[in-house]
């Protein structure tokens, strides 16, 4: 955002010296533009505040398929032009994590698919949870979206990527470090124009309370 900043002071600058005929309209223009990049460095520093700043998890047992269907929901009554599907077990599935952490590191991965989807087509997003062999649990969010372009796919946990205009890139980063935090593993697949799953795979209570208590 400096940048952009710097190039529009820059510019008038010029038209005060060469036509300042011209400035008001320029100075109206300039304005707006500031405007938003300086809304843009503020989300960059409160999202890295929020990283450097990430409370210690507080984990608790409860119960997954009820969070997830929460979350899931929301995001059901706030895009109704959307296709969403929900798959959940039979069962309740417990998990030992920090439950508000976890709470938003699946609004993110939603989040993420929504925007992911072009304006061209209908967006279909798909939540999933699945008994896993070895007492492990995945939590899985697929979108019908523009996939991640190879070039781009080793940098999508790095910190301030983004390949959105108004993201800040700390979302997955920090999304990362709590499911880690759990003893988790947060990880992908993506095909260029079919979409994008991002995957959580955790241990189920039993697992993750012996080895907390170590």
């Amino acid at each position: 955002p400096l940048t952009p900043m710097k190039l529009s002071i820059q510019h008038l600058q010029l038209l005060l010296r060469s036509n300042p005929d011209q400035l008001e309209e320029r100075i109206e223009r300039v304005a707006k533009t500031m405007v938003e990049q300086i809304d843009a460095l503020s989300r960059i520093a409160s999202e890295f505040s929020a990283f450097a700043k990430m409370p210690q998890p507080k984990n608790s047992l409860f119960e997954l398929t009820a969070l997830m269907r929460s979350v899931h929901e929301l995001f059901v009554n706030e895009r109704p032009e959307m296709s969403f599907e929900l798959f959940l077990p039979p069962g309740e599935i417990f998990v030992f994590a920090d439950k508000d952490h976890l709470m938003r590191v699946l609004n993110n991965l939603y989040k993420n698919a929504i925007q992911a989807v072009p304006d061209d087509r209908r967006g279909r997003i798909e939540g999933r949870i699945e008994s896993l062999p070895d007492r492990q649990v995945r939590i899985s969010v697929s979108d019908n979206g523009s996939g991640i372009p190879e070039d781009m796919r080793e940098l999508v946990f790095v910190p301030n990527f983004t390949t959105k205009s108004s993201g800040t890139g700390i979302g997955l980063a920090i999304a990362k470090s709590i499911i880690e935090a759990a003893r988790g593993r947060l990880y992908f697949e993506t095909e260029v124009d079919q979409g994008t799953t991002f995957f959580i795979d955790l241990p189920m209570a039993e697992e993750a309370q012996s080895e907390t208590e170590e």
